[in-house]
């Protein structure tokens, strides 16, 4: 039988890798495209030669400027309420009223004690870009150098690329670039155009100094700059699930908190589109930048309605720097938004609100979120919404892409905070108003993107945001709708998200809801084993050695009950002869046979339950344990060993020791087993095979041999299915492997097989033969072949003597 399965199972394997082969002949991948895949390749030390990009949704795709691009993918969603992704110049034709501005507030110092940099753009009023301060929070997937985000647009003649944008605390900044410089080269090249300008960049790594020959006012200069390594962005420009680099001549996604009207007197939405009243497709008038007072104000004459939009985001510093107070509740922006009604009469005016859009995608090809509800999909950038009267709605992306979104929307419901929610950070809407006021009439969750219709990556990439729709007002002449809102931008970390939610109900309804564990049982377990984990890690022990101690302390406490286990495996293995025994003497007979099982258990003082209880008590706490290390973002770029090696250096991903998905099956991105070879699940499994070894029992029949062949087989098929998984969750499994190896040798040892076949015997031996007939003296006399007529023999012999 185990010959005959083995053959199966080799047979089948080399027929499904002999069509793998196949196929990959006749249909070869498509060749590497964009400066994404640049990127990543550099990232690998083999620029120029690596597949399509990994996590497209991160690393940089450059510009998109193929004329081609609109025909090549699905360029507008479905619904006409949201801005499609048009091309640079019909969008600079549409909004040339003013000028197309890009400024910022914060700062990416970490000195300072901004924890974000925010860049705005003008058309739309939009933010653009918010990037983290705190260097905990760095970009997992593009390792290149780092300038800072400058919106290059390429010169109107010749070669070099335009800066449109320059953030207080980035490299550029220190460097002394400042907006409305020409990049002429980059390290003495030549730079052609912006393209070429990213492309050379990612070359250089962190810490590199890098020299710019720029031209201001006329007049060539040269710069020299320490590029950083890029800190994570929580919204940023993307098109086609893929992150750019610049918005600036490139077509793109709607930005993030988008305005426009959604009814104007008698006219509606759809009728004030068609009348040209789009307030997210035109340039806003810049009236207010003031860095030092951390304000940004844009105000826009609604044509045809006598009334003045205006937005105003405030950005206010925390109390102490980034590295004193890290947690500090300094993650937000306050948007204000005001209507104006300049007019002499009364009007009806209602307004709707776009979120955020491009949060982070890192991970998407080996990551999970723990969902809420059974059997629902898992996204990376899930709609969030918490209502007043207490309902929390969690609906993936792909949830969203694929179905009706109509499932998701309420009505006159008041909210407490909506938003988009990533695997480690959040951004969320949160309105300023007391539990009694409501000023939404709808909230819902909406597309803003589109998948490419080539090679389309999974669903749940799909860029997604929340939409509020305010209740209509009247307002009277020379009167103004004025609506306040929290703009939370930031790591999901529970001590931080406990300080945002709405006004006057913080401790009660707060962002912390956004962690979720699993069952409640979980959660009481996963909290306090997070606590001793950050205690070890708040020694300079490092994340990885803080997870062995942490195994440590909870093989510790469990240690009672596993030893209890460990020696029930012992007291099984030496009653296994015995239990052939009977199973062999009873083999036709189920009755007889398990009288007599039990019969001996009762005698042996065994329970054959003994070793589940202790698993099914231990279950909960190594589930909780699991739980903790998954949702933890300290985790997330916290090197096993150190930053300088790539293997294993972010411990809330796999280790992905080598890139193999030229040549291995199943190892694209949406494969089981992902485009590298991790080591550590193989680690993990032969120390799993080796501790089953040593903890079970031998087979007592051909039923509980097959039964252990079977275990072997799914510890391969278990190595399958959790070949992507974190590698922080392998070096918990492998310590805690190494301890349970550890416990079972130090333990006393069974007793030889002979010894377990005496036990197994002696209880079965004969009655003494008094029941039998007498022999007669001279039968008795006779020499015996055992031992004891020996003896006798020896005895008769003595007698002679005397």
């Amino acid at each position: 039988m185990d010959r005959r399965f083995f053959l199966f199972v080799f047979l089948a394997m080399t027929i499904f890798m002999g069509w793998m082969a196949i196929l990959q002949r006749l249909q070869p991948p498509p060749p590497p495209g964009g400066p994404a895949d640049v990127a990543d390749a550099a990232a690998d030390g083999d620029v120029g030669e690596a597949p399509a990009g990994p996590d497209a949704g991160e690393i940089d795709a450059g510009r998109v400027n193929d004329p081609s691009a609109a025909d090549a993918s699905t360029t507008a969603p479905a619904e006409r309420d949201i801005p499609a992704a048009a091309p640079a110049e019909a969008a600079e034709a549409t909004a040339a009223k003013f000028p197309l501005l890009r400024p910022t507030l914060g700062s990416l110092d970490p000195g300072s004690r901004q924890r974000m940099l925010v860049t705005f753009n003008t058309r739309g009023a939009a933010v653009e870009m918010i990037e983290l301060t705190d260097r905990r929070y760095l970009d997992v997937v593009d390792r290149s150098g780092y300038l800072g985000y400058l919106a290059l647009a390429d010169v109107e003649e010749g070669d070099g690329c335009r800066v449109n944008a320059v953030g207080h605390g980035t490299p550029a900044a220190a460097a002394g670039l400042q907006v409305g410089d020409v990049i002429l080269t980059l390290d003495e090249q030549d730079v052609v155009d912006v393209d070429d300008f990213h492309t050379r960049l990612r070359k250089r790594r962190p810490k590199q100094r890098v020299t710019l020959g720029v031209v201001r006012d006329g007049g060539p200069q040269e710069l020299t700059v320490d590029l950083i390594r890029r800190p994570v962005s929580i919204v940023r420009p993307e098109y086609l699930t893929k992150a750019l680099d610049t918005t600036a001549g490139a077509t793109h996604d709607p930005l993030s908190f988008l305005l426009t009207l959604d009814s104007v007197g008698d006219r509606d939405f759809d009728r004030l589109l068609n009348d040209g009243v789009d307030l997210r497709t035109v340039n806003w008038e810049l009236t207010t930048e003031d860095a030092e007072a951390g304000l940004v104000e844009f105000r826009y004459a609604v044509p045809q309605t006598q009334l003045v939009a205006i937005k105003r985001y405030r950005l206010e510093p925390g109390e102490s720097d980034v590295e004193e107070d890290p947690l500090a509740r300094a993650y937000h922006l306050t948007l204000e938004l005001e209507i104006e009604n300049r007019g002499s009469q009364p009007q009806t005016v209602a307004y709707r609100l776009d979120g955020p859009t491009g949060l982070p995608t890192s991970g998407w090809w080996y990551a999970n979120k723990i969902q809420r509800e059974w059997f629902s999909a898992g996204g990376l950038r899930d709609f969030a919404r918490q209502l007043s009267e207490g309902t929390f709605t969690l609906a993936g992306s792909a949830a969203i892409a694929d179905a009706d979104a109509e499932e998701y929307v309420q009505r006159q419901m008041p909210v407490d905070f909506l938003g988009i929610d990533a695997l480690y950070f959040a951004a969320m809407l949160i309105p300023e108003k007391d539990a009694e006021t409501n000023w939404i009439a709808e909230s819902r969750p909406v597309t803003v993107g589109s998948l490419p219709t080539k090679d389309p990556p999974p669903a749940r990439l799909t860029n997604v945001t929340c939409r509020l729709i305010s209740q209509t007002e009247k307002l009277e002449p020379q009167k103004s709708l004025q609506h306040t809102y929290t703009v939370f931008a930031g790591p999901k970390q529970s001590k931080l998200l406990r300080q945002y939610g709405p006004p006057g109900r913080v401790e009660q309804r707060n962002l912390s809801s956004l962690i979720y564990y699993g069952l409640t049982l979980f959660m009481y377990v996963a909290i306090p084993l997070g606590w001793v984990l950050e205690m070890f890690a708040h020694l300079n022990l490092g994340y990885g050695v803080a997870i062995v101690c942490l195994t440590i302390v909870v093989r510790l406490g469990m240690f009672p009950i596993s030893r209890k286990q460990a020696l029930g495996a012992i007291k099984m293995q030496e009653l296994a002869p015995e239990m052939k025994r009977i199973s062999e003497k009873y083999k036709n007979d189920l009755e007889k046979r398990s009288k007599a099982l039990q019969e001996m258990y009762r005698k042996h003082n065994y329970s054959p339950l003994s070793g589940c209880l202790p698993l099914f008590i231990q279950m909960p706490i190594f589930i909780g344990l699991y739980k903790s290390l998954q949702t933890n973002i300290n985790l997330r770029g916290a090197p096993l060993i150190s930053d300088s090696i790539r293997w294993a250096d972010n411990l809330s991903a796999p280790d992905m020791l080598l890139r193999w998905d030229s040549w291995m099956f199943f190892s694209d991105y949406t494969g089981f087993l992902g485009p590298y070879l991790n080591i550590l699940p193989l680690v993990t499994v032969a120390l799993f095979l080796w501790q089953q070894k040593l903890f079970t029992p031998p087979p007592t029949d051909e039923q509980s041999a097959m039964m252990q062949k079977m275990m072997k087989y799914m510890m391969f098929f278990m190595g399958v299915l959790f070949f992507k998984v974190p590698s922080g969750l392998c070096v918990y499994f492998i310590a805690s492997s190494f301890w349970g190896i550890g416990e079972r040798k130090m333990l006393p040892k069974p007793p030889p097989k002979d010894a377990q076949t005496a036990v197994a015997e002696k209880p079965q031996r004969e009655p003494p033969a008094k029941e039998k007939p007498t022999a007669s003296k001279s039968e008795s006399a006779k020499p015996t072949t055992n031992g004891q007529g020996g003896k006798r023999k020896k005895g008769a012999k003595k007698k002679g003597k005397r």
